[in-house]
């Protein structure tokens, strides 16, 4: 017997010059920030964006765009200026002279929130937004687009768009107080020891309801990237009454304390510090290797973005905020306790810093901390000493450049980090080695195992699900307020709301590149259900199908309430005889669960302009409760139709306000009464009718499976008193004469 042998081909080796690559080239310009992410697809940069220029224009950056240019495309793609100060700003001030450099767009802080309170900040903040604003004006000359994102932007590059650039700081809702407040409002922003950031997690996710600005403020609350040319009024008055007065008095006094204090504080300086323009790269290579990195300008208060982001950044690169110096957990915190349970909680593999001990950069506390955490670090500083050992561990604040005597060497020009798909790599000796942890930290159960971390885990991160979420809710409410300004009333009532599904909802709002909540919706919508953004049909399984609408806001319900309160008298009656323990009690909330109210909750519910069945599940019990509060309630019990059987009638009324009135016109009577078992259904007419006088609402049913509102006249009978006349031909006409006294009733209270 012969043995086959069976070949097997080895496996095809991807050529490393073909394989997609993302760089990090962090420049060597002494005290500053200055980046450049390249994206590499197939051997060929696709992507290009710098990161803050420094103070000075690095030649190395100049040398390397002019060397590396793409045909047919701009040497940058983007160009980001984190924030205003000159360390970061003087670069891209001279890299926009040199017009043979080209520029895809310019990502810039809002200046105009700045420019708006520069006056009074101090002089080196006030020369600092001014020379951004020329930083603009030269960008607009060379007709390059300036672009102010916010939180929320999401900008996508590269091949089959394999690239995605996410701000996550600053927040919207912080950008539109700083432009649109008054000082009173102000002044505790600006006189606290850092930019306080607490109060934007305890503030309201949805935009403010109550108070009326300006057409350019709104946009804060609707878009996450705005232009310059969307400023072109006058940004809201900073004095409005007394109480801006004595905040000014404050803020000039802190304003003059500050002056004695030495550089670099600055009043205004904490507040342009945490606006920093703060992105996170996500990047996917070869299709399938997720790799990320965070750009972090000088934001020095993360309280808000760790609470966005609780379980970290999961960055692979990250540059540290502000020079390696002082970060804030909290608003109480001195930049100090803080730095280890920063690092803790971000946990980067890599950290990049640019500082040479000005101003005590980086301190020594937190290159202890990236040694702590197991993360790479690389600086362009090039160390004079090595500590081997020592009793006398140097003070948190005190520069590590100073520690390690390397602000007396020339720094390296360029450090170029990257990230392929099965290898990283570093051109210079790194200030600290790592070693090498991916992502969150393996979990450990009882048999000793270590289990990664499931990917649906790392792709929902609690941010991501929010603010899908909150993209869901701010799209349907803004349809519903769109439908029914352009429906009356009547129409309204007339005409049920369509149910949407996920899916409906994806296409009808252009949802389509939001593949994660198409593909994987149930944590999206299970976190909208908790946090009372969605309301769905969720059964076992949630996908696409499932139906959603956006609840009713706080506004919109008493609205829809006011609406039913116009009435003072609301008639029911029931289908069923009142079991005896019912009469006894004499619960208000038992008898409007026993009486039919179908027709006053679909009438409300249309009203509301959301689906039928929505008011139903998620709306009566709190409609009833209001009832209770607003009506005075009694009740009888009648003898109903040909066979006489008990029933329930409940009246409710207003304080003060008994006596029923004669409540049917007199169409609807003769349709009702006119005959054995009349009814009259009910049409546009009728509606009309009903709102033009809304003293009683009558005993309505509606027929779910006929969809028609409809009065019958066994309900009403008991009110009127019937009279027939006879005419010269024999024709009988009969009229209605409401007649209905409280003595002709037994009514017992509720």
């Amino acid at each position: 017997m012969t043995r086959k042998t069976i070949s097997k081909e080895p496996p095809k080796l991807q050529n490393p010059s073909e394989a997609d690559r993302i760089d990090v080239l962090t420049f060597g310009i002494g005290h500053g920030d200055c980046q450049l992410i390249e994206f590499s697809q197939k051997g060929k940069i696709t992507f290009r964006l710098l990161y803050d220029g420094g103070l000075d224009l690095s030649p190395a950056l100049v040398a390397h765009l002019q060397a590396t240019r793409a045909e047919g495309k701009a040497d940058l793609d983007i160009v980001v200026l984190s924030h205003v100060d000159a360390d970061h700003r003087k670069g891209i001030e001279q890299l926009l002279k040199k017009t043979d450099i080209s520029i895809g767009e310019l990502w810039l802080p809002c200046l105009p929130a700045f420019r708006r309170l520069s006056w009074l900040f101090g002089k080196t903040v006030q020369d600092a937004v001014e020379l951004a604003e020329a930083i603009e004006a030269q960008a607009i000359a060379r007709n390059i687009p300036v672009v102010y994102p916010l939180e929320g932007y999401v900008h996508r590059a590269g091949s089959e768009s394999t690239l995605q650039i996410a701000v996550i700081s600053p927040a919207r809702k912080l950008m539109k107080k700083l432009y649109s407040a008054s000082l009173a409002e102000l002044q505790p922003l600006l006189t606290y020891k850092t930019l306080p950031l607490e109060w934007l997690i305890r503030s309201s996710p949805l935009p403010d309801e109550e108070n009326r600005f300006p057409s350019e403020v709104e946009l804060f609350d609707s878009h996450t990237a705005l232009s310059p040319e969307q400023f072109t009024a006058e940004s809201p008055r900073l004095q409005r009454n007394e109480s801006d007065d004595n905040a000014l008095r404050v803020l000039e006094e802190h304003k003059n304390q500050l002056s004695l204090a030495s550089e670099p504080e600055f009043f205004g300086q904490h507040q342009v510090n945490n606006t920093s323009l703060v992105l996170v790269i996500d990047v996917v290579l070869d299709m399938n290797h997720r790799r990320r990195i965070v750009l972090t300008g000088d934001q020095e208060n993360w309280v808000w973005i760790a609470s966005e982001h609780p379980m970290g950044l999961g960055a692979d690169v990250m540059k540290a905020p502000h020079h390696g110096s002082r970060v804030f957990l909290s608003d109480a915190g001195d930049g100090i306790s803080d730095v280890e349970q920063f690092w803790l909680w971000t946990r980067p593999r890599i950290v990049t810093v640019s500082a040479n001990g000005k101003y005590s950069h980086p301190h020594c506390q937190f290159r202890e901390s990236i040694r702590m955490i197991g993360a790479t670090l690389v600086c362009p500083n090039k160390r004079r000493k090595e500590w081997i050992f020592s009793d006398t561990p140097p003070l948190a604040n005190t520069s590590c450049s100073t520690h390690f005597g390397c602000e007396v060497k020339e720094q390296h020009p360029v450090q170029r980090i990257s990230l392929a798909a099965h290898s990283e790599s570093l051109d210079a000796a790194a200030c600290l080695t790592g070693n090498g942890h991916r992502g969150p930290s393996p979990i450990v159960v009882m048999q000793q195992k270590l289990i990664e971390p499931d990917e649906s885990f790392i792709r929902w991160t609690q941010t991501e699900v929010r603010k899908h979420a909150q993209w869901l809710n701010a799209q349907l409410l803004t349809q519903r307020k769109d439908d029914l300004e352009k429906l009356t009333e009547v129409q309204r009532v007339m005409s049920p709301v369509e149910k949407l599904t996920l899916k409906r909802v994806l296409d009808k709002f252009c949802g389509a590149k939001r593949h994660e909540l198409e593909h994987d919706p149930a944590p999206v919508i299970r976190y909208a259900q908790s946090k009372g953004l969605l309301w769905a049909d969720s059964g076992y399984r949630i996908n696409t199908e499932t139906i959603i609408n956006a609840p009713l806001t706080r506004k919109e319900y008493l609205d829809t309430l006011g609406r039913i309160t116009k009435f003072d008298h609301l008639l029911f009656t029931s289908d069923d005889e009142p079991d005896a323990r019912m009469t006894i009690l004499r619960n208000r909330y038992t008898f409007l669960e026993h009486v039919n109210t179908q027709a006053l909750r679909t009438w409300s519910t249309r009203w509301a302009g959301v689906p039928d069945e929505d008011f139903e599940v998620h709306l009566k019990s709190e409609l009833f409760h209001d009832l209770i509060r607003v009506y005075q309630f009694r009740a009888v019990i009648w003898l109903y139709g040909r066979d006489k059987r008990p029933r329930v009638l409940l009246h409710l009324y207003k304080k003060g306000n008994q006596v029923l009135p004669d409540f049917l016109p007199k169409r609807w009577a003769q349709a009702c009464l006119g005959y054995e078992n009349g009814f009259e259904i009910l049409g546009s007419s009728h509606f009309e009718q009903l709102q033009n006088a809304p003293a009683v609402f009558p005993p309505l049913r509606y027929s779910i499976r006929e969809g028609k509102f409809f009065l019958c006249g066994n309900d009403v009978k008991d009110f009127y008193e019937k009279t027939s006349t006879q005419d010269d031909t024999g024709m009988v006409s009969h009229n209605f004469t409401f007649s209905a006294k409280d003595t002709d009733f037994d009514w017992f209270e509720l």
